[in-house]
C-alpha cells in the first residue's frame, strides 16, 4: 500500500509526465472509453513507455515516445517518463515487461498530408 504520502508523490509524477506528453504530442492524446475493456493505442504507448523505462530498454521507450507524441521533442517527456517510472519502482511498482509494444507497430504507415 502505497499511503497517502506515496499516493500524493506517485499522483503527482503521473500528473506531470502527462501534462508533458499532452504540450508535446502533435494532436491530442487519446485514451479509451471509462467503460473499455481494452487499452486504446495511446494508452498501450504510454504503459509501454513506463515498462521500458523500468526495465532499461531505452530504444522500446524512445520508439513509444516518439509513436505517442509524434515529435522528435522527447527529451522532457522521456524525463517526465523516467522520473514517474523511478517513483512506481520506489513504491515496488514494476510494470511486466510484458507490456512493451513494437512501437512501429503503432505508426500510420501513410501519414496524411496537408492538403
Amino acid at each position: 500500500m502505497l499511503g497517502p504520502e506515496g499516493a500524493r508523490a506517485v499522483v503527482g509524477s503521473l500528473g506531470a509526465w502527462a501534462k508533458t506528453v499532452n504540450s508535446s504530442a502533435r494532436r491530442k492524446v487519446e485514451v479509451a472509453r471509462l467503460e473499455a475493456c481494452y487499452f486504446c493505442r495511446d494508452e498501450c504507448l504510454a504503459i509501454s513507455m513506463i515498462a521500458a523505462s523500468q526495465h532499461q530498454i531505452c530504444p522500446a521507450m524512445r520508439a513509444c515516445a516518439f509513436a505517442l507524441v509524434d515529435s522528435a521533442l522527447l527529451d522532457d517527456v522521456l524525463h517526465q517518463a523516467d522520473t514517474y517510472a523511478i517513483m512506481m519502482r520506489s513504491h515496488d511498482r514494476i510494470v511486466s515487461a510484458n507490456w512493451i509494444v513494437n512501437a512501429n507497430e503503432y505508426c500510420d504507415p501513410s501519414p496524411e498530408l496537408p492538403h
